[in-house]
């Protein structure tokens, strides 16, 4: 065998070796063989041991010392090496340093590796010299190594360094433009990516490529620029790039994270070959975006299609089930990552729960969960989450813990002094908030203002808090006092902040600009820096239904769409422990709220319905877009005694006589215009969910804590009786509905499951607000109504319908008995009325006004009611509350003052 031959042997052989093993065997044959220092062989085997997959830097140099009179692409190539990590690119750099002390002449891709080099330990001031001897060795019009050098000072933060050297480039290709639209979009100057798009758009010599299209589309994301991504899509479109995936991927995250989750959605019906990234962009997208249970779902089919989720698609799913409070679906799916999926939790998973659990109240459990992690350490991130979740639930304890951790990882920042103080504010420490502001000065520190930004016409427009520079100041001002009157015509009032008003909210300027400047009807699209607070979340809904204009919102935890005066966090994120998402919630079809609450009415009970048409006391009559109201003349011909009308009933509903039965004042529909109120709930409402019950009685919460005080308020709160009735609409006139999408949505068990992760976070956040004593009543006989057994073929009742309540009766059973032994002092329990409608039912001559169960197609009769209390009353022992057995005379009317709750205006 001749040498030339061996030689190449020698160098298939190295290039084949999978193994160090086998290389360091070789190693022993070369040296035999005399051959080690041929040229031929030690370039490909110093290669082979110094780079990736086997990186033996130590034995690499050694070999390389070795070696006789190495020549530049010896050098380079060690350079190389040691450049590929922090920890040995100072050794890469003294390489290159005897390379140029030698008489081996450097080239062009020795300055490009020591570059690397420079970038890996981010050494601003050796780039700057290597720069220079760039310049000195006439290797400037090399394309590849000036990219090299923007890319060093792109990720220094030198913009300007970069943008010079790109500038002063004779010749630049697509990879030079993409570097510097990087370098741009990192350094904050994300519109000079955009501009430079542009650029390369009308360069016909080179035009963006699928790279490109990358860069900008996370730029638009990253600013919530609708209108640019759009722009980009069409290029992509119109250039034959939609066939590439990570392309057709990045669509759906930038218009997720633009807020436009349709076009996201749109973007993944037409990908035909979906993967694990296009299926974990849509579930995270819909989580942000506030669609939970639609990420659940997707999750569902993404593994009936045969695709294994990864880290990331665990990450949305968790997320999507924080958001919408899921609480016991998001442990189900943490439990079963690595057992059923063999996917490992990470920080970001952890950090997912600790929020779900902080958002739900569980903030025992959360701060469980973050000691017990042993083999990931919970980062600042982790226990910041947990600090927000204190300052939600007023628990200045666990945030003074939490605080003195991150003082330990030496991570504190301005802002978690900032909560620490809020917690204590709302607590009512206001010696502690003395302290905490006293720190703040005497260590000088500061906090960032918050900021929005709107996209107009292709430029953004920035704003801070009570500070505008925009050259339309005036024009801004004017149109957010005019705005903030129109808002309090329709019940609106700004809280307070020490010392001054928040009418100047930043989000609140970009709102006034973008009205000023664009058409009505325009959706305003606006990105906030931090989490919008519950004053500006009460603007935007307000301003939604009294502009007529769809706001989108996105601050730093999720997306908040307000249209007709809705959000579609369902207000979760803003007034409870949880975030929310816009569902089908657990809703009647009129659903109203009422109190029994009277201003010297020597009561010891009072008791707050939250409730349907079944408890209706006449709210339906001033819901002027209601279908159907109870104001003919069969509703309440037998109420007597000139009592109010508007009962979905001949006579009293079962919440009067339970109300008679415990001497409880009877209610006026407070928004009967009688009680000769200012501001009322006016035009437009069609019906109350749940959620928008439970703000209308946060909203008397705080008028009865400003009439008695905290501790009194407290007390009174803790002490009340609750009552939510309501359910059987989802089925009747959503679920059961063929033209509604959850009719083919769901199964029919599904829907169920669906319905009680809504309502277990309802009745979570009625206890938050203080609700220790409830009762949650179950569904009747609903395929026994009139309007099913129309719907009958036979007349008959319908037994899936009626096996829909009984499922749902026995799901709320369990969730309730659940509440109840798990919720602090709480009592909770499930009345269950369906044995006893369906007796009536079954033996209507018995009942009635002599004859009839039911008074229209929905509601039973004065006499059906009486049965169902009176069977509610013996099971549950709902005595009088004076003792003496008497009930109420008449009806005792609230003092209107205690009825000013804030106008929803829905035009």
């Amino acid at each position: 065998m001749n040498a030339t031959h061996q030689e190449q042997t020698l160098i298939s052989l190295i290039k084949s070796c999978s193994h160090k093993s086998h290389l360091l065997q070789l190693h022993s044959l070369l040296i035999r063989t005399s051959l080690l220092h041929s040229p031929a062989v030690f370039r490909p085997f110093l290669s082979r041991i110094a780079l990736p997959p086997f990186l033996a830097l130590s034995y690499a140099g050694r070999i390389f010392r070795d070696f006789p009179a190495p020549g530049v692409y010896l050098y380079n190539t060690i350079i190389r090496a040691h450049s590929l990590s922090p920890d040995s690119a100072h050794d890469g750099l003294r390489l290159y340093r005897d390379l140029l002390g030698s008489n081996i002449p450097p080239n062009s891709l020795s300055a490009a590796v020591a570059v690397k080099c420079c970038a890996q330990i981010e050494s601003l001031r050796g780039g700057a010299q290597i720069h220079a001897r760039i310049c000195k060795d006439g290797f400037s019009s090399d394309g590849r190594l000036m990219t090299t050098l923007m890319d060093l000072y792109s990720c220094l933060h030198e913009g300007s360094s970069a943008y010079k050297v790109f500038e002063e480039m004779p010749h630049r290709d697509t990879v030079a433009w993409n570097v510097l639209i990087s370098c741009c979009t990192r350094n904050g100057r994300t519109l000079d990516s955009l501009t430079l798009f542009e650029r390369m758009i009308s360069n016909s010599s080179c035009p963006p490529d699928d790279v490109t299209c990358l860069l900008v589309l996370r730029a638009c994301a990253n600013l919530n620029l609708l209108n640019w991504g759009k722009k980009v899509h069409s290029y992509i479109l119109e250039n034959g790039l939609s066939c590439a995936k990570n392309l057709s991927n990045s669509l759906i995250s930038m218009y997720s994270r633009c807020g436009a989750i349709d076009k996201a959605y749109e973007v993944f019906q037409e990908i035909p070959d979906r993967d694990v990234v296009t299926w974990s962009a849509l579930i995270s997208g819909l989580a942000s975006n506030g669609y939970g249970p639609e990420a659940i779902r997707a999750f569902h089919q993404m593994c009936a299609e045969g695709i294994s989720p990864d880290e990331q698609t665990f990450t949305g799913l968790l997320s999507a089930c924080s958001h919408s409070g899921l609480v016991d679906s998001g442990r189900a799916f943490f439990e079963s990552m690595g057992r059923d999926y063999g996917v490992q939790p990470s920080i970001h998973h952890y950090g997912c729960m600790v929020d779900l659990f902080g958002r739900a109240g569980l903030l025992d459990e959360a701060y469980e969960l973050v000691n017990s992690m042993e083999i990931i350490k919970p980062d600042p991130t982790m226990w910041r989450t947990l600090l927000g979740a204190c300052r939600i639930h007023r628990h200045a304890a666990l945030g003074e813990r939490v605080v003195e951790r991150l003082v330990e990882l030496k991570a504190q920042e301005a802002g978690d002094y900032i909560l620490l103080l809020n917690i204590y504010s709302s607590s009512g420490e206001s010696e502690k908030v003395m302290e905490i502001r006293k720190m703040m000065k005497e260590k000088s520190i500061r906090t960032k203002p918050a900021s929005s930004s709107v996209e107009l016409k292709g430029e953004v427009h920035e704003f801070f808090a009570d500070n505008v520079s925009h050259p339309k100041k005036k024009g801004i001002y004017g149109m957010l006092d005019e705005i903030n009157q129109q808002l309090r015509i329709a019940g609106y009032v700004a809280e307070m902040e020490p010392g001054r008003e928040v009418l100047y909210h930043s989000e609140k300027l970009a709102i006034a600009f973008v009205i000023l400047e664009t058409p009505p009807g325009t959706t305003v699209r606006v990105a906030k820096d931090l989490r919008i607070c519950t004053d500006c979340h009460n603007f935007c809904k307000i301003l939604s239904a009294v502009y007529d204009r769809k706001v989108v919102v996105r601050d730093r935890n999720r997306f908040h769409h307000f249209r007709e005066g809705r959000c579609s966090c369902n207000d979760y994120c803003i007034f409870s422990t949880m975030v929310r998402l816009k569902m089908v919630t657990i809703i009647p079809f009129y659903a109203i709220f009422f109190s029994f609450f009277a201003s010297g009415y020597n009561c010891k009970v009072v008791q707050f319905i939250f409730g349907d048409s079944l408890s209706d006391v006449g709210n339906n009559i001033y819901l002027s877009k209601s279908l159907a109201q109870a104001n003919l003349p069969w509703y309440g011909i037998d109420f007597g005694n000139g009592l109010p009308n508007g009962r979905f009933s001949n006579g009293r509903t079962v919440a009067d006589i339970i109300g008679d039965r415990m001497g409880l004042p009877r209610p006026l529909a407070f928004l009967d215009p009688s009680l000769n109120e200012d501001l009322i709930l006016e035009n437009g409402v069609q019906r109350f969910g749940l959620y928008k019950q439970i703000e209308l009685f946060q909203g008397t919460q705080g008028l009865i804590r400003a009439k008695i005080g905290e501790n009194e308020a407290d007390k009174f709160f803790n002490g009340a009786r609750y009552v939510v009735a309501l359910g059987s609409n989802d089925f009747i006139n959503n679920y059961l509905m063929p033209v509604y999408k959850d009719s083919w949505a769901y199964s029919d068990d599904g829907f169920v499951d669906y319905l009680m992760d809504t309502l277990e976070g309802q009745l979570k956040l009625l206890h938050s607000l203080g609700a220790r004593e409830l009762m949650v009543f179950g569904l009747g006989p609903m395929g026994c109504i009139p309007l099913q057994r129309v719907l009958s073929t036979s007349g008959e009742c319908q037994v899936r319908t009626n096996n829909l309540a009984l499922s749902f009766n026995n799901a709320s059973s369990r969730l309730v008995t659940r509440l109840s032994s798990t919720l602090p002092n709480a009592t909770f329990r499930f009345g269950d009325a369906y044995d006893v409608v369906n007796e009536l039912i079954a033996n209507p001559n018995q009942h009635d006004r002599s004859k009839y169960v039911f008074w229209d197609e929905y509601h039973p009769s004065d006499s059906a009611n009486q049965l169902i209390a009176d069977e509610l009353i013996k099971k549950f022992g709902f005595g009088p509350v004076n003792q003496t057995g008497t009930s109420s005379p008449a009806p005792a009317m609230a003092p209107s003052d205690f009825w000013k709750l804030k106008t929803f205006r829905n035009r």
